[in-house]
C-alpha cells in the first residue's frame, strides 16, 4: 500500500469501488491509524449507493481508526505505565537501599569524626598537662608544637617559638651542629639520639641559663611527612641530688680512710702497749731476780769499805761501786712501778720527774738512731695532780712517736715545759717528717 491507488486512498481517506467479473461493485476502505495499518473494510456497493453513502462510510471508517488507535494508545500507555512503574519502584528501592547504606555510611563518618575529635581532644589535654616538655618539629627542625611544660621549661611561649629552628633552645657546641644531624639522619637513617632511649643533654633556657634534661626522641610518619616528636624531663634537682650524693660519698670515703688510719694507729698503739706490756711483765720479773744479787753485792761492798784496810781512792771506788748499786736499784723500782696496774687515783708529782724517767726508758734507742734528746724546763711549774701511770704511758708515747717520725740519719727531739698559771704545758717538739693534718 505504499504506492498506486491505495497509497491514494490512504492518504485521502476514501474507499475504493472495484467491478469483479460478476458486474457486481465492490467497496475497499483502508482503516489505518497514525500508528500503522489497522485492516481493510470491504464491502458491495448496491445501485442504490451514492457518494453521500460513501462519504458517511469514510467517516464511519475514519472514526473507528481513531477509536482503534486511542484504544491502542491507552494500552501502549498502560503498558508503558505499568514498565515505568515498574521501573520507578525498583529505582525508588534501590535509592531507598542507597539512601540507607549512604546514611550508614554518614553516620559511621560522623562517628569516626566524633571519635577523632575526643581522641584529639584526650591527647592534647594529657599534653598540655604533662609535667615533661613535649616539642614536636619537621624535618627542617622548624618547632610545630610546644606544650605548656616545655613553655615553662625553656620561657618562650607557644606563639613565640612555632615555626623557629630548636636549635634555638640548644647550647653550643651542639647547637651549630644540629641541623647537620637531623640532614645526616634523614638520608641514612643513622643517628645517635632518635629512636634510642633516654639521653642525658643541655638545654638553653630564654635567660640563657643552661638546663641539664632527659631527652628521648622518636619518629613519626603522617603520610608523606616525617615529624620527630622529643620528651624532655628537667633533671636539674635529680643532677643537684647526684652531686650532694658525691659530696657525700668523697665525705664519707675521707672519713672511712680516716677512720681506718685512727683504727690502725690504734691498732699500732694496742700492739705497743701489748708488746710494752709484755716488756713490763718480764722486766718485773727481771728486776724481782735482779734485787737480790744487787743487795747482795751493795752490802759486800759496804761491808768491806768498812772493814778493809785500804787507801782512799779504792775507798772511793767502793764508794762509787755502791751508789751505782743504789742506781740500779733505783731504775729497777721504777720498772716495777711503771709495770704495776693504775690506780685511777691522781696524786701529786713532779712533771719533771716523770720527764726524766720516760726519758731514761726511751734513751739507749734514740742514742743507737742518731737521734739527740734535748730538755728545756721550766723550774717554776708547780707539781701536778696526776695518775702516774696514765701519764708516764702518754709522755712515752709521744717520745716514741717522735722517734718513729725521724728520717734514717736521725734527727732531734726537744722536750721542754711551760708554766700557765695553775697548769703545766708540755711540749715535744722533731724534726721528723711529721703526721699529716
Amino acid at each position: 500500500i505504499d504506492g498506486g491507488i491505495f497509497a491514494w486512498a490512504l492518504n485521502q481517506n476514501r474507499p475504493i469501488v472495484v467491478n469483479d467479473g460478476d458486474g457486481a461493485k465492490l467497496i475497499f476502505h483502508v482503516i489505518a491509524t497514525r500508528l500503522r495499518l489497522r485492516g481493510m473494510f470491504v464491502g458491495v456497493v448496491s445501485e442504490t449507493h451514492t457518494h453521500d453513502h460513501l462519504d458517511l462510510l469514510s467517516m464511519m471508517v475514519h472514526c473507528t481508526a481513531h477509536m482503534l488507535e486511542g484504544a491502542s494508545l491507552y494500552d501502549l500507555i498502560n503498558e508503558k505505565n505499568h514498565g515505568l512503574e515498574e521501573i520507578v519502584e525498583q529505582r525508588t528501592a534501590d535509592l531507598k537501599k542507597q539512601a540507607a547504606l549512604l546514611q550508614n555510611e554518614v553516620a559511621e563518618r560522623i562517628q569516626t569524626e566524633k571519635k577523632l575529635k575526643e581522641r584529639g581532644i584526650r591527647l592534647r589535654t594529657i599534653i598540655n598537662s604533662a609535667a615533661d616538655g613535649i616539642v614536636t618539629i619537621d624535618e627542617s627542625g622548624a618547632i610545630e608544637s610546644f606544650n605548656p611544660a616545655a613553655e615553662r621549661l625553656f620561657g618562650y611561649t607557644w606563639a613565640e617559638i612555632t615555626g623557629k629552628n630548636i636549635s634555638l633552645v640548644i647550647p653550643e657546641p651542639h647547637k651549630s651542629a644540629h641541623d647537620e644531624h637531623l640532614r645526616n639522619y634523614l638520608r641514612t637513617g643513622q643517628g645517635k639520639i632518635i629512636g634510642k632511649g633516654p639521653r642525658e643533654v643541655s638545654g638553653v633556657h630564654r635567660d640563657g641559663s643552661i638546663l641539664p634534661l632527659e631527652l628521648t626522641v622518636s619518629e613519626i610518619l603522617l603520610g608523606d611527612r616525617r615529624l620527630f616528636l622529643g620528651v624532655l624531663r628537667d633533671i636539674t634537682d635529680r643532677k643537684r641530688s647526684e652531686e650532694e650524693l658525691e659530696k657525700y660519698r668523697n665525705h664519707l670515703q675521707e672519713l672511712v680512710e680516716e677512720r681506718t688510719a685512727e683504727l690502725k694507729t690504734t691498732h699500732e698503739q694496742l700492739r705497743h702497749s701489748e708488746k710494752l706490756s709484755a716488756i713490763g711483765k718480764l722486766t718485773a720479773t727481771l728486776a724481782h731476780e735482779f734485787n737480790n744479787p744487787i743487795y747482795g753485792i751493795k752490802n759486800v761492798l759496804e761491808a768491806v769499805r768498812e772493814s778493809a784496810s785500804m787507801d782512799e781512792e779504792l775507798k772511793d771506788l767502793v764508794l762509787l761501786a755502791g751508789r751505782e748499786c743504789d742506781r740500779v736499784s733505783g731504775l729497777i723500782r721504777k720498772l716495777q712501778d711503771f709495770n704495776r696496774p693504775s690506780t685511777e687515783i691522781p696524786v701529786a708529782m713532779n712533771i719533771h720527774e716523770i720527764l726524766n724517767d720516760m726519758i731514761l726508758l726511751i734513751n739507749k734507742q734514740l742514742v743507737r738512731h742518731s737521734i739527740r734528746l734535748e730538755t728545756h724546763y721550766d723550774l717554776q711549774t708547780p707539781d701536778i695532780e696526776v695518775v702516774p701511770d696514765q701519764i708516764k704511758q702518754v709522755i712515752l708515747n709521744l717520745l716514741q712517736n717522735a722517734e718513729e717520725s725521724m728520717p734514717p740519719e736521725g734527727g732531734k727531739i726537744i722536750v721542754s715545759t711551760e708554766k700557765l698559771e695553775n697548769h703545766v704545758k708540755i711540749h715535744i717538739q722533731d724534726t721528723g717528717c711529721g703526721i699529716p693534718p
